[in-house]
């Protein structure tokens, strides 16, 4: 059984998203109604350019606290894919879900037992949803301290979902110290933690206001203890209230990435080259959190705040098409095939693909790509870039001993900062010919081994994205400012010191290797300032990428550590 609140707290999620902004009162239209959503149209967009996100309700729970597995699942295959036969009125294809619930395996042996066969068939469907492009966000639970029960979809593998954890009113993690101090039950939840958590958004009641069904039957909306983030509006009616915990979380991340897909994708204008997949928003979202326990340090990832607060604004501007896009690999790509062993003896250590356990005689093969994303728009440089697990489908090892794990050597060669991103990929596949472990002698099988998601060699490719920026679009602003930026020494051995003009905004720092991973940067810049030292001799000697930003400008310029 999954639980989840009642009633309210469907329309409460769905505010968050998609509330519509400057839309009047029924009885006073000079006053707007209380809430925006994160990603709620215009309303009074004549021109029906801005017409915001598109809600579709897959409600599970109708008035009760509890649903099945069963229920959610169909809820998720449905909304995830469109129906082949248009007279059934069945799926809707959509983009992204948000899923404000979760299902835990608790109970008796019995129960617990039959508690897993359910969530084994959740997550089967939730890998197709995700294989289909379909970006599945999920709240990770409000049980936490120590020991966090595992809830979901939240706590599925982390390619498959963007889990996400609630922060207080300091923008960390949410413990019984930063928030809700005035609702009636106290403050003294903790946001679960621990199984993948990937960021964390605002989840108490102090910073969230949102809309709830004030028409519905008993019983009365469950969201009624005092409601103070914003005086202004009148909370009496029963209109909006305040909401609180991981299922107000993440539909503050599901807005986000609803942003950010509907500025990226080929039906927008101008077209972007691809739509964003789950590992597309999943990178731009940890990438740009604070992560506000560890400020100065943006490589750190804790089992509470996960990669940090969200941060909307710097999201959607990281994909703002065609200042910034994601390109992705060319999945047609064909492999090189070569046989390299024939008549080996193997070992299926467990049933694989239909394929009883036991001895076989098969040949293996070698499947090779070289993936090249090289050819890019004058003006343009890659910034990033990220392997696309939806995308990839794997083959085995060549080792003899079969069990079915997937197997592939990724070994890429990306030049962040420059023009060229390349991958060779290596993966095997065994064609069996017969049981038993002489030729000639065994019952004739003629199959493909691979790993347990693929039956075909055909199925093998790999998947991955290049995060890349046009310097070309820069305001003007950004290169004069980038004229006025020192780095010196450079190159450098041990300090490197930085001097910037104070026409910057709050401005921060990163630095990044050539593999495009984030090793160092500093936020805590005062705003008069206008010299910086970083201690680099714990760096290894090579080419980085040195980026000075604020909320306007990003400035790009390289040094050598040697």
């Amino acid at each position: 059984m999954s639980s989840s609140m009642p009633n309210n707290h469907g329309t409460a999620v769905a505010g968050i998203i998609g509330a519509l902004r400057n839309n009047p009162d029924e009885d006073i239209p000079e006053i707007m109604k209380g809430i925006a959503g994160i990603a709620g149209g215009e309303n009074n967009d004549v021109n029906n350019l801005d017409t915001g996100v598109e809600l579709y309700s897959g409600g599970i729970f109708y008035n009760k606290k509890f649903s099945t597995i069963s229920d959610a699942a169909q809820a998720i295959f449905e909304g995830a894919f469109e129906s082949i036969d248009p007279n059934t009125k069945m799926g809707f294809g959509l983009h992204l879900q948000n899923h404000s619930w979760g299902s835990s395996v608790i109970g008796t042996n019995s129960q617990i037992e039959l508690d897993l066969v359910e969530i084994k068939l959740l997550e089967e469907v939730v890998e197709s949803a995700w294989r289909n492009h379909c970006v599945l966000i999920a709240s990770r639970g409000n049980r936490g301290r120590k020991n966090s029960p595992l809830e979901y979809p939240a706590c599925f593998a982390d390619e498959l979902v963007i889990s996400v954890g609630a922060s207080g009113v300091d923008g960390k993690y949410k413990n019984q110290n930063n928030g809700d101090a005035f609702q009636e039950s106290g403050s003294n939840w903790w946001a679960s933690s621990k199984e993948n958590v990937d960021i964390i958004a605002p989840g108490v009641t102090e910073l969230i206001l949102t809309t709830v069904f004030i028409d519905q039957p008993e019983p009365k909306p469950f969201l009624n203890y005092p409601c103070i983030p914003i005086p202004a509006v009148n909370t009496q009616n029963s209109k909006y209230q305040c909401f609180n915990g991981t299922s107000a979380a993440a539909p503050h991340v599901t807005g986000t990435a609803s942003l950010m897909y509907s500025k990226h994708n080929v039906l927008a204008t101008p077209p972007a080259p691809n739509n964003l997949t789950t590992e597309d928003i999943e990178a731009i979202l940890e990438k740009t959190a604070h992560n506000r326990a560890h400020p100065n340090d943006p490589t750190y990832y804790d089992e509470e705040n996960g990669w940090g607060l969200i941060d909307a604004g710097e999201a959607v501007k990281l994909i703002d098409y065609p200042k910034y896009y994601v390109k992705h690999s060319d999945i047609n790509t064909a492999p090189t095939v070569t046989l390299v062993q024939s008549n080996l003896t193997v070992n299926l250590t467990q049933e694989i693909n239909g394929l009883d356990a036991g001895t076989y005689i098969a040949d293996l093969y070698k499947y090779e790509w070289n993936y090249s994303n090289n050819v890019l728009n004058p003006g343009e440089e890659i910034i990033d870039w990220w392997p696309v697990h939806a995308g990839t489908y794997k083959g085995v090892s060549a080792n003899t001993n079969i069990n079915g794990e997937p197997y592939m050597a990724i070994t890429p060669s990306v030049n962040i900062g420059g023009t060229t991103a390349s991958v060779n990929v290596v993966t095997y596949a065994w064609w069996v010919k017969e049981q038993g472990s002489v030729l000639g002698q065994g019952e004739v099988v003629n199959e493909w081994v691979l790993d347990q998601s693929s039956t075909s060699p055909n199925d093998l490719r790999y998947m991955y994205s290049i995060h890349i920026e046009n310097i070309t679009l820069s305001s003007l602003k950004s290169e004069s400012i980038k004229e006025d930026v020192l780095l010196y020494p450079n190159p450098t051995n041990d300090i490197l010191n930085i001097y910037f003009p104070t026409s910057l905004s709050n401005p921060e720092i990163e630095i990044y290797n050539l593999e495009g991973k984030l090793i160092y940067s500093e936020r805590n810049i005062q705003p008069d300032q206008q010299n910086v030292s970083i201690e680099i001799a714990p760096f290894s000697n090579g080419v980085y990428l040195f980026v000075l930003k604020d909320k306007d400008n990003r400035i790009t310029k390289r040094f050598i550590k040697q």
